[in-house]
Parts: structure tokens; sequence; C-alpha cells
């Protein structure tokens, strides 16, 4: 129940000072406002508890309209406060609704992904160029070796290859040697090099092996 203050006895009525009138102190006569220490006491402590959780040091004057109102300015600045946490990210963990934008600022820490959909650090991203840039140096100096010693013929497109992503490009070298004819094909999309050989003129194949 909220009791105004100009409707109980001996107060101020409402003035521009007060707007919301004011107690009166007893002179002697009886013409004080009652008050009761218990009630009192509640209301001391939860004003000087919301002062300090607001980080608001009390003036020391009468909260009205020309000094300020140093409780509601408490107040208000706790419930902001209150809206701006519940907008915010969990440090425990949360769900994003909407994109966020990080102001050029760096993601630190970020733990190594697993799953096809995480994000991927720095380190692993370093990892996988390097591999890539090894593979490419291999196969330079494969194919180098290649067509200098028995290189037959080569050709780019899709064809039945031994891998998930073959159907798209991939470059295909064929050696010819005295025993036979070696395929090596070496994937685009993926860095992937096969080999199969066949010991006759390329009517019986032996299975694609992964060497790389």
């Amino acid at each position: 129940m909220a009791i105004k203050l100009e409707d109980k006895v001996n107060v101020e009525a409402p003035s521009a000072s007060y707007p919301y009138g004011n107690i009166k102190d007893n002179t002697g006569a009886g013409d004080g406002t009652p008050v009761n220490k218990a009630t009192m006491a509640d209301y001391i402590q939860f004003f000087a508890k919301l002062l300090h959780e607001s980080a608001i040091v009390a003036n020391g004057l009468p909260e009205n309209a020309d000094n300020g109102f140093q409780y509601y300015t408490a107040l208000q600045t706790i419930v902001n406060a209150l809206i701006v946490a519940a907008g915010k990210l969990s440090k425990a963990g949360d769900a994003m609704t909407g994109e966020l934008a990080m102001g050029s600022n760096k993601i630190t820490g970020l733990f190594a992904g697993g799953d096809p959909a995480d994000a991927v650090n720095r380190a692993q991203l370093d990892t996988k160029v390097d591999i890539r840039l090894a593979a490419f140096s291999d196969f330079d100096t494969l194919t180098n070796a290649i067509t200098t010693t028995f290189f037959y013929g080569s050709s780019f497109g899709p064809v039945n290859g031994p891998g998930a992503n073959f159907d798209k490009y991939y470059t295909l070298i064929v050696s010819k040697g005295t025993g036979g004819i070696s395929q090596l094909m070496i994937g685009i999309d993926v860095v992937k090099i096969y080999t199969r050989r066949s010991d006759d003129d390329g009517d019986t194949w032996s299975a694609w092996t992964t060497i790389l």
C-alpha cells in the first residue's frame, strides 16, 4: 500500500521545493509529524543501501528540487544497470540471436575448433596453410620427376576419381614405363594425391592408393 505524505497529520503541504510534501519537526507542542522508529529505520537503511550500490555519495542536503533527488538518481542508476545486464552475453555461456559487431577488436583465447560449425583459431589456420604449402611443394617435386623420366600425357577435368570431391576438377598425369602404365591424380578442391597402376595397356587397373 502506498500512502501520500500530504495525507498524514502534522505535515507540510507540497511546495516548489518539496513537491510531495514534507515532514515537520516537533516544536514541543506535539505538532511534529508522527514517526515510528522501526519503520523509519527501514527507510534509512534502504536509502543508504541504494546510494551505496549506485556509488553515489550523499550530499548531506535535503532531497528536493533545489538540491537534487539523489535517491531517485541512485534508483535510476541501478535500474539502468539491470537493463543493460539483461541484454549482455553471459560469461558462463550464451546463445546469439543476432549479429555481433566486434568494432575492430580481436577475439582472444579462442579454443581450437573441432566441429564443422566451430570457429578456428590462428594456430589452427597456420597449421593448415603450412600443410597445403608443403603439399604443393611435394607436388612440384613429384611432377618434375615424372616429366623428366617417362612423362606420357596429362588431362584436366572431371572423371571417375577415387575421392568424394574428384567429380569436380583435378589434374591427371599419366606416366608410361616399360612395365605398364601409372596414373597420378592430384585434387584441386582438396589437396590429395592418388595413384594407380595398370600392368597392361590400361584395360585393367589397380585400386586408387592415397600417397598424400
